[in-house]
């Protein structure tokens, strides 16, 4: 028996393979229309050396997919479903529902069509553009960013030839005092080998597009679905000022959607199961390609009368900057002079861990002083006790201890939630079987 009536859920076992530079890609239908997931089609492509290359020779030229679609329940139990019977555990991908898409397959051949066309006639001239490394190249879905600007243009000259009347639109006008201020500043952040931007919004809290940091394999299938919970839904001004911190770029181009998720950088890095190297930076180019050398060292921090001085340990002693803890002692000419004369100039990547140590322990801020990489001196906490009260220098707690008590208290707070929503649960079950028990009686 047959029905023209199209159902609103697809059928749990439906699904196909698709073969594009020998690359297999599984395709969900619905009716008879044929979907791919989105993240998941990037992610095979990108072992495809001709994606590779018209990735980096058309998309930036190229109108994007006009629409994606939410994935519904069923297809993301499909896709789990694949990935751990047909390809028996092979690929390390998860689905999540309420992040991950869908693409019209036809849609998707279209738009592979006319790149190739577009790096066909490109091949004979220079790039520039490339993506960070460890990126996937991403399928640009939504309104291209230039007709908006095109559209930005248009009233630019309208105003310039003194129509003050304004033109209607549906777009929510944007203070440019708000413009201004969003966009001035530092607006990347390098997260091990991989460089991101991001955006500041209330208490000076730094927001970054879940999206990217999923397509640079940052995280594994634990901390991806465990940090799923702390995003939050970017809303257009977050949108478009991310692409003109992006377009001001010409190293890096990212595709972002009107479905875009933001992550708060702390709990990013209290989310991931071990530490890693944190930086904010103007610009790709200051990134730190020797960044394992920094994650390489030892350290945390002490207290130092009530403050806390971040440490490094080398060798059998730990040292500290000699200009952080200057100003906490009541130092004498002659004190300052002797322990400059124990003190010993700090090589770059040590300065750079003890700038890490910092960061972890303030959240929305890095210490300026630690941030000069310059004429630094490092003292020995041995020779600083020849100074000081017993009691007056506590060990308090090194990196890796720190950044795992707050990992186990983000993971409390979720369980918490959880428990509670399990007791209601059970609760309402109770009351019910036992209304149910009067009802027989």
């Amino acid at each position: 028996m047959t029905t023209n009536k199209i159902p609103p859920l697809p059928s749990i076992h439906h699904f196909s393979w698709e073969e594009w530079d020998d690359q297999m890609i599984v395709i969900l239908y619905r009716s008879d229309q044929r979907f791919v997931v989105k993240r998941y089609v990037e992610r095979v492509l990108a072992n495809s050396p001709q994606w590779q290359r018209i990735a980096r020779s058309s998309f930036a030229n190229l109108e994007p997919i006009a629409r994606a679609y939410t994935m519904t329940e069923n297809e993301v139990k499909l896709m789990h479903h694949i990935f751990s019977w047909h390809l028996d555990g092979t690929l390390k991908f998860p689905i999540i529902g309420g992040l991950d898409q869908l693409l019209d397959w036809e849609d998707v051949l279209d738009f592979i069509a006319h790149s190739q066309q577009v790096a066909h006639m490109n091949q004979h001239e220079e790039l520039a553009s490339t993506n960070s490394p460890a990126i996937f190249p991403t399928i640009p879905v939504g309104i291209k960013k230039k007709v908006q600007e095109k559209n930005d243009n248009v009233e630019n000259t309208l105003a310039k030839k003194g129509n003050t009347t304004p033109m209607k639109s549906n777009k929510k006008v944007i203070p440019r005092r708000l413009i201004d201020e969003s966009s001035a500043g530092n607006h990347w952040v390098q997260i091990n080998n991989i460089c991101v931007p991001y955006i500041i919004k209330s208490e000076q809290t730094r927001f970054l597009p879940y999206q990217v940091i999923l397509d640079c394999e940052l995280l594994n299938d634990q901390e991806q679905a465990f940090l799923i919970d702390f995003t939050v839904k970017a809303s257009p001004n977050d949108i478009r000022t991310f692409e003109r911190i992006i377009s001001s770029s010409s190293s890096i181009d990212f595709s972002l959607n009107k479905d875009l998720l933001l992550i708060d950088l702390y709990h990013l890095i209290f989310g991931i199961s071990k530490v890693v190297y944190v930086k904010l930076v103007n610009n790709q180019r200051d990134v730190n390609k020797s960044y394992k050398t920094v994650l390489a060292q030892c350290g945390g921090t002490f207290q130092f009368r009530s403050q806390m001085i971040p440490f490094i340990s080398l060798g059998k002693f730990d040292y500290v900057l000699l200009d952080s803890i200057s100003s906490i002692l009541s130092s004498t000419t002659k004190m300052i002079s002797n322990l400059r004369r124990h003190a010993v100039s700090a090589q770059t990547h040590e300065i750079d861990y003890l700038r890490l140590v910092q960061f972890y322990h303030s959240r929305h801020c890095q210490d300026p002083n630690i941030l000069i990489n310059q004429q630094q001196s490092l003292i020995s906490t041995h020779d600083i006790r020849k100074y000081i009260e017993k009691d007056d220098l506590v060990v308090d707690v090194s990196l890796t201890q720190y950044q795992q008590h707050e990992y186990q208290m983000m993971r409390k707070s979720t369980d918490g939630v959880e428990t509670r929503s399990m007791k209601k649960s059970t609760k309402r079950k109770a009351s019910s079987a036992m209304a149910d028990v009067q009802n027989t009686t």
